[in-house]
């Protein structure tokens, strides 16, 4: 589902979702590494996932900090 004209009104974000892959194992781990982490410390849990996973925080990110 989806809106029909998303990528003409949001072109960058529907750029980066079109490339945007993850496999189901790292995904998976990484649902497994902020679980780990608990309430609260989702962004530090996620940093050390992408610590332990490089070459994935090299793909562009919509998100600062």
């Amino acid at each position: 589902m989806g809106k029909k004209d998303f990528g003409q009104e949001f072109p960058e974000l529907h750029g980066w979702l079109e490339d945007f892959k993850m496999t189901e194992e790292q995904l998976a781990s990484l649902e497994v590494e902020i679980q780990k982490g608990g309430a609260g410390n989702e962004k530090a849990s996620a940093r050390r996932w992408m610590d332990a996973h490089p070459g994935i925080e090299d793909k562009p990110a919509l998100v600062a900090g």
